[in-house]
């Protein structure tokens, strides 16, 4: 493993920078692709210099994402997420027991691939 910085900028001005080491990292077809052991936060997918998920606090974002809308409804049965590939959103789809039929679609295979293998 070898450890590496690097900074993510959302917003001018704001400014976040990370360490930790680097598990992964390639360029798919799409973009390019990184895991982080951080101490915090742990295994981190990163996505051309952007933080998308990490495996301590994922729950913050897919929970808000997922159950909100779902508890609305008053029977969601047929769920249809479309990117998501690290697949916290399908895992939150499928807690909810109304729902027989969950599909995920995401362009980039290796997002999907790389989630499963390392977060």
């Amino acid at each position: 493993m070898v450890e590496r910085s690097f900074s993510e900028t959302p917003a001018p001005g704001v400014e976040f920078a990370y360490s930790g080491d680097l598990l992964h990292a390639e360029d798919s077809a799409f973009q390019h692709i990184d895991v982080y052991d951080h101490p915090t936060f742990g295994r981190t997918l990163v996505l051309d210099g952007a933080v998308q998920t990490s495996e301590r606090d994922e729950f913050l974002y897919h929970e808000m994402l997922v159950h909100v809308p779902l508890l609305c409804h008053p029977a969601p049965r047929r769920v249809l997420v479309i990117g998501g590939g690290d697949g916290g959103a399908l895992r939150r789809v499928l807690e909810h027991p109304s729902v027989t039929e969950a599909v995920m679609v995401e362009i980039d295979e290796r997002v999907t691939a790389l989630s499963r293998e390392y977060m």
